[in-house]
């Protein structure tokens, strides 16, 4: 591992020009890990980035455009990485109206005005894998008094949070930046599933332990995703939102090898539970397909049968959650 002497010049010259791809996943990752390069970063950044808060002519919903870029670029990660996903949903839409107005209107769309040339700026950084400058935009708007009075804080909150998580990957920076947003905005973030979600995924993992092993488990298992990978992961980590993830691909794994371009999940599920040989992970499978049954094939005697052995097996987590959905079902 290199010393953080020789990571200061490609942290100068990321300030200046784009690195290339495997560069700035190198730099990101040590960033992600160094507190001192970050506090470096930081520092050299001051100097370099020029804020400017000039209104731009911008028309359109700018927010869900970065946060769809924030989720999509840069190199393409492995199925069921959950938070790399666009949303499903987000809150209120923004729409900008710029023009010929008078001096009252114009003061009444200043925060909209000021927070789309904010986010137009962190959506170019992100762009060019720039994520670091973009968190510090991001981050220097919303601590600085005289900037935030001018924005819409709750979304830029929300772009900073999920460019934390999903780009970044500073999971216990990420935990803070949704926490907030959970405290300071509360509407924004019911309003969002996503937003609600990532939060439980964080605060999942910051309960197995502070350091989020588990998601830097995860991440490490994505770059060379096997089955046996994800079945070490489901025993490790059962019952949690990841191990469900990692039930889901080995579903399409039993796709790929049953040779069909298509298999309803259920189908692929209950091929994956016949073909297990792993106790442990087997419940786990039966737990996400008691949950299918009940929730996507609406069929409550399947769920029944394949929850009550849930229920009845030897793994605690498994088993209260099965409990629980069993709770729910008609008599």
């Amino acid at each position: 591992m290199k010393p953080c002497i020789e990571w200061v010049g490609l942290i100068a010259q990321s300030l200046y020009e784009a690195l290339e791809v495997k560069e700035q996943e190198a730099l990101n990752s040590h960033l992600s890990s160094c507190k001192a390069c970050r506090s470096e970063f930081a520092a050299l950044q001051q100097f370099t980035e020029t804020i400017s808060d000039e209104p731009i002519d911008f028309t359109g919903d700018l927010r869900c455009s970065l946060e769809e870029e924030i989720r999509t670029m840069g190199p393409v990660k492995p199925v069921g990485t959950s938070w790399v996903t666009p949303l499903n949903a987000l809150a209120a839409v923004m729409i900008l109206t710029l023009g010929f107005v008078g001096y009252s209107q114009l003061f009444s769309n200043r925060s909209e005005s000021q927070t789309a040339a904010l986010l137009n700026k962190t959506s170019d950084l992100v762009a060019h894998q720039q994520y670091w400058r973009a968190y510090l935009l991001l981050n220097d708007h919303l601590s600085n008094p005289t900037f935030a009075e001018n924005l819409d804080t709750a979304k830029v909150q929300g772009v900073l949070a999920e460019l934390t998580f999903s780009r970044l990957r500073i999971y216990p920076e990420a935990y803070e930046a949704f926490a907030t947003l959970r405290k300071e905005h509360p509407t924004t973030f019911a309003q969002s599933d996503d937003y609600q979600r990532t939060f439980q995924i964080l605060e999942e993992a910051h309960l197995i332990n502070s350091d989020y092993d588990s998601l830097h488990e995860w991440d490490r298992l994505n770059r060379d995703v096997t089955i046996a990978s994800l079945e070490a992961y489901i025993v490790k980590y059962p019952g949690t939102h990841q191990a469900t993830e990692a039930v889901h691909n080995i579903a399409r794994c039993m796709i790929q090898y049953a040779g069909v371009d298509y298999l309803e999940m259920n189908k692929a599920l209950e091929l994956a539970v016949s073909d297990e040989e792993n106790p442990h992970v087997a419940m786990q499978i039966k737990l996400v397909l008691g949950e299918y049954y009940l929730s996507e094939d609406f069929n409550p005697n399947k769920a029944k049968r394949m929850l009550g052995e849930v229920a009845s097996g030897p793994i605690t987590i498994l088993s209260d959650k099965a409990t629980v959905m069993l709770a729910s079902l008609p008599e």
